[in-house]
This record gives C-alpha cells, sequence and structure tokens, in this order.
C-alpha cells in the first residue's frame, strides 16, 4: 500500500483488506461518514460511498439533526 497524497485515510476490514481509502483534504462529515461505512459493513451492500453518504444525510435531516459539512 502506497500513500500518494497527505493526508490520507485508509480503512480496512476485520480480515485487512483496504476498503476505502480517502486522499488529501476531506470534511468532518465525511471522515465520520467513512468511519460508519466501514464499522457498520454498509461497503458490502452499498459499493458507491457517495450514495451512502447521500443516504446518511438523508437520515440525519429526517431526524431533526443538521447536515454541516464542516462539523
Amino acid at each position: 500500500m502506497s500513500v500518494g497524497e497527505a493526508p490520507t485515510l485508509v480503512l480496512f476490514d476485520a480480515k485487512g483488506q483496504e476498503v476505502l481509502r480517502l486522499e488529501a483534504y476531506f470534511r468532518p462529515f465525511h471522515v465520520a461518514g467513512s468511519l460508519e461505512y466501514v464499522a457498520s459493513g454498509a461497503y458490502r451492500t452499498e459499493p458507491s460511498f457517495q450514495r451512502f453518504l447521500q443516504s446518511r444525510a438523508d437520515r440525519l435531516r429526517r431526524s431533526g439533526e443538521p447536515v454541516d459539512l464542516w462539523n
């Protein structure tokens, strides 16, 4: 595994396989979403991280929580 950009966040599954890589600058909402995406195992059923984030944002809004990419 090589890292081409800094900062880089690389997340692995329990077997040590790379699941998701975020390179360069990313917002707090994306960091939290990436951790949920991997920890929940959602990557197994939703291969698109962007779709996962959109669904997560929609779910948060429906529950009355504001969605702020910076916090």
